[in-house]
């Protein structure tokens, strides 16, 4: 047998020996153990605590170690670190590690650790708050809370007051109020913060709150400085809003006794003496602040409500060149420059002059008889004035009755008297008025509104009583406009009486009143087409629509209803409401509206609206869009707002 086949023979044996077990060779070898102790856990079972994970002597070194960290027996998502700190979610849990070592050719061991005590709730870091801003009521305060951690954590506030909670005062600034005056404040900051114990840190106190500081402008007086005239004092702005004002009026910079009101009445005793008003103000916790006027100068023109001129007492006027003078030989005089302009034409030593508390100026004798009156009893408390233009006038609240050049001049017009732009008339009770209007048109007001009017218009008319007895309007150009057709009664004069009525009385007898019409150039009553216009408007109530800028025949604006339906009575009238207004001179007052007339709304200028006057105090017009043309009461027409708007005070004739 050959070499080659020879080995071949014998590999061939030794393998069916060794897969016999015929031949004995080394056994496989078995995996290691490793030493395992059992981990423990140091650190304290506390949120926001650190825990680590004691392993123990693993061997034979070096073991690879793996760790879990385990929240009630079950394995924490993500906490495989040799430490471990605790969370909000661990509070009140039981935690433990399981230790896992493994090593080349050694079984892989596990171990876990006795389980801590239940975790306790975190500690937070919190600082000690600090207050900033003045302790004063007013003021602001402004709490600093300090770092607190671990962020985030949610920080309430609470403002205390003696160390007792303020209501309401939960915010990190507080703005002190009367109540805190002379208490001291602090603040006391809560932090909490899931899974730990909430803390609360109170910060030392401000100081005790002092009162606080009112704001406030010096006061202002108006009115004229003059005896029997009334003195307003404006106290300006103070703050903060609401305070109490108290004034005190000082004559010469010492108060006047009694005169503790927002307005004085200038007596006798004020002529020639320095006028001011103080002004303090007062709020709970704020200190009382106070505020003096620049003092006004009075007059020596003027004799007050119950003053007395006896034997040689004067007035002087501002100018210093009129003077009225009670004479020894017992006439009351007004001198000018060039001598005596006015006198009662009294006479008697002893004779004195007084403004009496019912408005009337009389001259009494030493044994106190009346010698000479103005005639203006009846108005109460007046003042009688020595003007530097050289009249003599007595007013009352403001207002002139009486003057040397034209008598009582409250209630009538006496002949050769005029009244220009504003001036008027009052009747005694001061119900009724009767004014010249800057408008050119003379009317007469009562309580509820104008009763009576010329109707006449134009910037620079003026009445007149003439001599003659004629009441007239004239132009600026004196060109008459208006007359009460009274020529030939000679004397008359105008009252405006406490009934209401305005009357010409000529020798004591009346001879012309406002009812008995309205004289020459009086507004003639609505044409027959005003009838047509009515009844063409009323027709679109069903028939038509508003419509922006219509004119008709069916859709129609305010203006454009008017214009369509008068010309369906034969009357022309202008496009809009201003120029409707503007193109007639037929005015009336709203009062004495009648049918046909038309009514306006806004000013002469500058009308919005217009309607016709169907009477009973309703007009037809075209309103808006969403009602259309309705007719309804002048008095409920709402703008915007829906608020009443009310009808101007003269109506429009054609």
């Amino acid at each position: 047998m050959g070499t080659g086949r020879l080995g071949r023979v014998v590999g061939l044996f030794i393998t069916l020996a060794i897969m016999m077990g015929l031949v004995g060779l080394p056994g496989a070898t078995a995996a290691g153990t490793l030493t395992a102790p059992v981990p423990s856990v140091a650190g304290t079972a506390k949120v926001g605590a650190r825990l680590t994970a004691v392993p123990g002597s693993w061997g034979p070194a070096p073991v690879a170690l793996r760790y879990q960290w385990l929240r009630s027996g079950l394995a924490i998502p993500g906490a495989t670190g040799a430490s471990y700190i605790g969370t909000a979610a661990d509070r009140g849990k039981l935690l433990s590690v399981r230790v896992a070592g493994s090593k080349t050719g050694y079984t892989s061991v596990a171990r876990t650790s006795r389980a801590t005590a239940a975790v306790a709730a975190g500690t937070l870091a919190a600082a000690v708050p600090t207050v900033t801003g003045s302790a004063k009521v007013g003021s602001r305060l402004t709490a600093s809370p300090g770092t607190w951690g671990p962020a985030p954590v949610t920080l309430r506030y609470q403002w205390l007051r003696a160390g007792t909670a303020v209501p309401g005062a939960t915010g990190a600034s507080y703005v002190q109020t009367a109540a805190d005056s002379g208490k001291a404040l602090s603040v006391r900051v809560t932090g909490s913060k899931t899974g730990y114990g909430t803390v609360a840190r109170t910060s030392r106190t401000a100081g005790l709150v002092a009162a606080g500081t009112l704001m406030g402008t010096v006061p202002t007086v108006t009115g004229t400085a003059r005896e029997g005239f009334r003195l307003t004092a404006n106290p300006g702005a103070w703050g903060p809003a609401p305070i109490t004002l108290s004034y005190q009026w000082l004559r010469a910079g010492t108060p006047i006794s009694g005169a503790t009101g927002q307005s004085y009445m200038l007596t006798g005793a004020d002529a020639g003496k320095s006028i001011s008003v103080r002004v303090t103000g007062a709020k709970a916790g704020y200190a009382p602040l106070t505020k003096t006027s620049t003092a006004l100068a009075t007059s020596t023109d003027t004799l007050g409500p119950g003053a007395v001129l006896r034997a040689n007492n004067s007035l002087l006027s501002t100018d210093g060149r009129f003077r009225l003078i009670m004479q020894g030989d017992g006439n009351l005089v007004a001198y000018g420059p060039t001598g005596a302009v006015w006198a009662t034409a009294t006479s008697g030593a002893g004779n004195w002059a007084v403004m009496q508390g019912d408005g009337n100026l009389v001259v009494y004798t030493a044994a106190g008889k009346s010698l000479w009156g103005s005639g203006t009893d009846g108005l109460g408390e007046s003042s009688l004035v020595m003007q530097s233009d050289g009249n003599l006038v007595i007013y009352h609240a403001g207002y002139p009755t009486w003057a040397r050049h034209g008598g009582a001049l409250y209630f009538k017009l006496a002949p050769n008297t005029t009244l220009t732009a504003n001036q008027w008339r009052l009747s005694l009770d001061r119900r009724f008025r009767l004014i010249m209007q800057g408008d050119g048109n003379l009317v007469m007001y009562g309580p509820n509104g104008a009763l009576w009017a010329t109707a006449t218009t134009g910037a620079g008319n003026w009445a007149i009583m003439q001599s003659d007895g004629n009441l007239v309007v004239y132009t600026a150009t004196n060109k008459p406009v208006w007359d009460s057709r009274t020529a030939g009664l000679p004397g008359g004069e105008l009252h405006v009486q406490t009934d209401g009525n305005l009357v010409i009385y000529q020798a004591g007898k009346a001879v012309w009143t406002r009812s008995d019409g309205a004289g020459a150039g009086a507004v003639p009553p609505p044409s027959g087409g005003a009838a047509t216009a009515i009844a063409v408007a009323r027709s679109k109530i069903s028939g038509g629509s508003y419509v922006w800028g219509g004119t008709g025949p069916t859709g129609f604006d305010c203006s454009g209803l008017v214009q369509f339906s008068f010309a369906a009575g034969g009357i022309s009238v202008p496009r809009t409401a201003t120029q409707q207004y503007a193109g007639t001179s037929n005015k009336i007052p709203l009062a004495q509206a009648q049918p046909g007339d038309l009514v306006f709304f806004g000013t002469p200028g500058n009308f919005w609206h217009v309607g016709i006057y169907t009477g009973n105090g309703k007009m037809v017009n075209a309103l808006n869009p969403a009602v259309g043309i309705l007719e309804l009461p002048i008095n409920q027409l709402l703008d915007t707002s829906g608020r009443p708007v009310t009808p101007y005070a003269y109506v429009a004739r054609y």
